[in-house]
């Protein structure tokens, strides 16, 4: 959520990212304003996951991969990669609200 905010800090013009989309003009500000808000409101729910299931990371995996990836049509990056990536930010998550 840092480098979002750096980020949006920036005048850009054309942001080309790793999977295929490139934004332009006020796209890329639009872009980096919803990326920062979706990232806050995981965050969030995240957290409220967490205090539900008493800190249980594969429970809050399941919950979220079931409202996340199981109700997509696609297309989507294959299962095993996204719990991997899934856990880790979870887990992370985890250990934060844990510090607090």
């Amino acid at each position: 959520m840092s480098s979002l905010r750096r980020l949006s800090g920036l005048d850009i013009d054309i942001l080309c990212q790793g999977h295929h989309f490139v934004f332009t003009g006020d796209d890329v500000k639009n872009h980096l304003s919803q990326s920062l808000e979706s990232a806050e409101r995981f965050r969030d729910d995240v957290f409220k996951y967490l205090k539900a299931e008493r800190g249980s990371v594969d429970r809050v995996v399941e919950i979220v991969k079931a409202k996340e990836y199981d109700t997509n049509p696609g297309p989507k990056q294959p299962e095993k990669a996204y719990l991997i990536n899934l856990r880790t930010r979870i887990a992370h998550l985890a250990e934060r609200l844990t510090a607090v």
